[in-house]
């Protein structure tokens, strides 16, 4: 049995098993992870003439304010926001 079995997405791992890329412990770098720091340049032509909906909790909502903020289209639109 593997050690992380119970933990199918290794998410134990990407959270405890790395290293802090700078000095003011703003970068982790999970170990075998390559993360890359995309411009908003990027991430406006990737995401250029598609629609992308966030579904979740907290943690989808920090991926989206991040996607937004990094994006440098003012398409980002939050229709609905859902109170738990």
């Amino acid at each position: 049995m593997r050690a992380d079995s119970g933990d199918r997405h290794h998410c134990k791992a990407l959270l405890n098993e790395g290293r802090w890329l700078d000095a003011a412990h703003t970068s982790w770098q999970p170990d075998g992870c390559m993360l890359h720091p995309y411009s908003p340049k990027q991430v406006t032509q990737c995401l250029e003439g598609r629609q992308v909906v966030f579904i979740g909790d907290s943690t989808v909502r920090q991926v989206f304010c991040a996607s937004r903020s990094l994006s440098s289209s003012s398409s980002f639109l939050l229709l609905f926001e859902l109170a738990s």
